[in-house]
């Protein structure tokens, strides 16, 4: 055998390796099990728009290609998914303000300095179910969230420094020397939705979604006025809830990288309508009530009447995930940014002014309102957050 024989007996010995691999891959892939997934845009069959689909008896899809007339494929009609979302959130709204902290100096041209409650970051978490159909592609998910934070500040005058109430920074606050703030916020939300899937391209994918909204919102404000030796005091509770309920419309949407990478967000508008409540207690605790036959603390509250308020809420997110597969299961890992805005949500009423008790009554003895202001705040949250996903089929 020379040498250019020898030569070709080894290219076509190439070329039938290269050929058995072929054939022996084209027969693992058909042997796969492969289903619609729609995190997954490297299956073969992943665009379920291209086939004719039926269930059968075993609770199977089987796909044809209506083109070449191939083999049917089995694949399982529905996956759910359970979902643990770790947050890591930060409340928001404008009337957390607690005291006007006053410097008299020089005394015909004093100057002012409110002093807000700053909320923290806190842990919440949300918890979510979801359902797909692959022979329609679409999804029901029903999802919960919860969260809950108490923080608080605190102030004692300097000297030549005043702090006290908001609506009495006159003459009569020189005698409160500390003043604390306390601020807690409670929000849970449920949402019950259902949309669709579709692939705008091949590495691109959309989840279209109507459904049904609901928030319940919480916010108490603490405030404590006290003079040196604590003797004077002054305290009040407010609380200011919303509870709504309405339709929401949203889309998320799932942009793959490569090995299971992927960039994801979305975003749900809802239009909730329901109740906003307000109440005020005030306490006032001097050496000037037993005088007066009042046993301390002097209780005084300011109720307001229900209202009926429509709020407008915006949630949205982005983050990065990563999809592990195997079999009939799915792990998916998300991390990202979560903000939630409600707008006008928290309606509260304040005193402005207080009128000037006649002596020899102390000013300290009661809380007496001159006037009265209505305010709204937006109510938001704000952070980052950690998704873990359990998906599984049938």
């Amino acid at each position: 055998m020379n040498l250019n024989e020898s030569l070709k007996m080894r290219l076509w010995k190439t070329k039938l390796f290269f050929m058995s691999l072929a054939l022996f891959s084209a027969g693992y892939l058909q042997s796969e099990n492969y289903y619609f997934d729609p995190y997954d845009n490297e299956a073969p069959y992943a665009s379920p728009s291209d086939y004719e689909t039926f269930v059968d008896d075993d609770n199977f899809v089987e796909a044809y290609d209506c083109v070449t007339q191939e083999i049917p494929i089995p694949r399982p009609s529905c996956s759910y998914s359970l979902e643990f979302k770790a947050l890591y959130l930060q409340p928001s709204c404008s009337n957390n303000h607690y005291a006007a902290e006053i410097i008299p100096v020089p005394t015909f041209s004093p100057d002012w300095k409110i002093r807000d409650v700053d909320p923290g970051y806190d842990f919440g978490f949300e918890l979510g179910f979801g359902m797909l159909c692959y022979k329609t592609c679409q999804a029901t998910h029903i999802n919960f969230a919860h969260f809950y934070s108490n923080d608080e500040d605190s102030k004692r005058a300097n000297t030549g420094e005043v702090i006290g109430p908001i609506f009495d920074v006159g003459p009569d606050a020189f005698i409160y020397t500390r003043a604390e703030g306390r601020a807690f916020f409670h929000y849970d939300a449920l949402s019950v939705n259902r949309g669709f899937y579709f692939n705008a391209c091949d590495c691109f994918f959309t989840h279209l979604f109507l459904g049904l909204d609901t928030v319940y919102i919480k916010q108490n404000l603490n405030t404590y006025f006290s003079n040196l030796d604590e003797t004077v005091t002054r305290q009040f509770k407010q609380q200011n809830s919303f509870v709504g309920i309405g339709p929401q419309i949203g889309v998320d949407f799932t942009t793959r990288f490569f090995y299971g990478f992927r960039l994801v967000g979305g975003g749900a508008l809802s239009l909730l309508a329901g109740n906003a409540r307000n109440h005020v207690n005030f306490y006032s605790v001097t050496p000037a009530l037993p005088p007066l036959e009042i046993d301390p603390p002097n209780k005084q509250s300011l109720s307001i009447h229900d209202r009926t308020n429509v709020v407008a809420a915006l949630k949205t997110n982005l983050g990065f995930a990563y999809l592990f597969r195997f079999c009939n299961y799915m792990i998916d890992l998300e991390a990202g940014y979560d903000v939630r805005v409600y707008i006008n949500a928290i309606q509260s009423m304040e005193v402005t002014s207080e009128s000037v008790t006649a002596p020899p009554i102390s000013d300290t003895v009661a809380v007496n309102a001159r006037a009265f202001h209505r305010s709204t705040s937006n109510f938001a949250l704000a952070g980052p957050y950690i998704r873990f996903n359990v998906g599984f089929c049938f």
